[in-house]
């Protein structure tokens, strides 16, 4: 009896640990702009285009392969459905939220020689996207742009870091939680940085508040956001120098706080503003659906 509730409390005390989907990090090798160049078979690819949210387009498969070569950024596109073209944006540092700072590319399938407004740079993290362009006499032109996991993004950016030697796949990143704490670690991590996923960004930011943002170090208590959520979760590694070496980027959907008033009625995060109506209470009238006309 004893020995049963020792183990129960050692479960009930014990974190709980989820490992986050994978993110949109990139670390990017030399290369050559030669297709049939031994270093593509050690770059990592990019396989998994999805549309935005609210776009009814199902995701599409491709063999798409990033490189460095002379601070220029290579991009070898395979197995593109019929009528499909790449396009690469690269900005010039980590803020993609103004499209005309950005740098496009565009190409069929094959090799894409992309000039970067600045060149890339060893350990330098940068802000880019690679994304489908797919037309069809079905559902027209329409953009995918790369989405390891859950729709695409339009309004946000991925991350490459050119590194000198072989390229490696970012460490995974771990949400701990108990006693209504969390934190997240990932082994030799530098710092993590989580920030609230908007779906949209507005086009003049004047008013709008900014994004929710917490950064500390990995392992240390992240403190409640203050609404229900997606939120970007990035953990970067430096070395001894303070340059980056790696850089790994996940999602994690975060719940803030359960309030009192209207949270009783499932309703949460509550409204910013109540008005109290006089009156009957609403009821829905009758109404008669027929499916299918009686045989």
């Amino acid at each position: 009896m004893l020995l049963g509730l020792l183990m129960l409390a050692t479960a009930l005390a014990a974190p709980t640990r989820q490992v986050l989907a994978p993110g949109r990090t990139r670390q990017i090798g030399p290369c050559v702009p030669d297709p049939t160049a031994e270093c593509w078979n050690q770059a990592l690819p990019l396989t998994r285009f999805a549309a935005p949210t609210g776009q009814l387009h199902a995701p599409v498969g491709a063999d798409v392969r990033l490189a460095h070569h002379e601070g220029r950024l290579l991009v070898r596109a395979a197995n593109l459905p019929p009528g499909t073209s790449v396009e690469v944006l690269t900005w010039p540092g980590l803020d993609a939220s103004k499209r005309k700072t950005a740098t496009l590319t565009t190409g069929p399938a094959g090799m894409l020689d992309h000039a970067p407004a600045q060149p890339l740079g060893i350990g330098e993290l940068r802000a880019a996207r690679v994304q489908l362009i797919v037309s069809s006499e079905d559902s027209g032109r329409h953009t995918l742009p790369w989405a390891p996991f859950g729709p695409g993004k339009l309004h946000d950016a991925a991350h490459i870091l050119p590194v000198a030697g072989r390229p490696t796949r970012a460490p995974s990143i771990t949400m701990l939680a108990e006693n209504g704490k969390r934190s997240f670690i990932s082994e030799g991590a530098s710092r993590v940085v989580v920030t609230e996923a908007r779906e949209a960004q507005p086009a003049y930011s004047r008013g709008v508040p900014a994004a929710w943002s917490w950064s500390g170090a990995a392992g240390e208590i992240v403190p409640w956001p203050p609404k229900t959520g997606w939120f970007d979760v990035q953990a970067t590694w430096l070395d001894a120098d303070g340059e980056t070496k790696a850089h790994s980027r996940s999602a994690v959907n975060l719940r803030a706080p359960d309030g009192d008033g209207l949270e009783i009625f499932g309703l949460h995060p509550e409204p910013t503003w109540t008005k109290v109506v006089r009156g009957a209470p609403f009821r829905p009238r009758t109404v008669t659906i027929r499916l299918a006309d009686p045989a």
